[in-house]
């Protein structure tokens, strides 16, 4: 859902919302459509060589022009094919249960720090950008990690929780799906009342 919003919203592309998505539907199938999920598991075939998202911090800037030149192709081809997939996928599991939150320099920023207090937590997010935030969590209920710090994060989610008022809030590992690569086993959920964000 995220991946799906994230692309309508603007904050990634079509190739890297493919990529980010074959991993989910190798899991389970029946997200999307057959039809769906042929398309994607295509593209995903002919773009799997592209640097999109964290990969393209080790490529040199000057195959990254080269490399630019062919995502725009892909996107001019298929951006809508994906959109309109994208589309379903949010109609299909309904929006409304999970959103992203906080603000699009999380998108491929990190944790840095994680400080529990007293009924609160404050996770220290180093931004894409560079620039650092505190996201504070107020009435929190539960805690629940694994060294998070210096985990690269794809977004913060938020989803309701059983207990009325209080909300899940997710930061959704990068490397989550990627077995074998550092953090991928590394999470951060907050059950909280609420949460603010304030730059340092």
């Amino acid at each position: 859902m995220q991946i799906a919003q994230n692309l309508l919203g603007r904050r990634i592309g079509a190739v890297e919302a493919v990529r980010a998505l074959v991993p989910f539907l190798q899991l389970d199938p029946t997200l999307v459509s057959r039809e769906d999920r042929k398309t994607l598991l295509g593209i995903e075939s002919e773009t799997g060589d592209l640097p999109v998202g964290r990969i393209r911090e080790v490529w040199h800037p000057d195959l990254l022009l080269e490399k630019d030149r062919e995502i725009e192709k892909y996107e001019k081809r298929h951006g809508e094919t994906i959109r309109s997939i994208c589309e379903r996928l949010v109609r299909r599991h309904n929006p409304s249960t999970v959103k992203y939150v906080g603000l699009p320099d999380f998108h491929d920023g990190s944790v840095r720090a994680v400080l529990q207090e007293q009924g609160g937590v404050r996770v220290t997010v180093e931004g894409d950008t560079g620039r650092r935030y505190v996201v504070s969590f107020d009435g929190v209920m539960a805690v629940e990690m694994s060294s998070p710090e210096d985990m690269g994060i794809y977004a913060l989610s938020e989803a309701p929780s059983d207990v009325e008022g209080v909300r899940i809030y997710d930061f959704i590992n990068w490397a989550g799906n990627e077995a074998g690569q550092p953090k991928s086993r590394a999470y951060l959920r907050v059950f909280a009342t609420d949460f603010t964000v304030k730059p340092i």
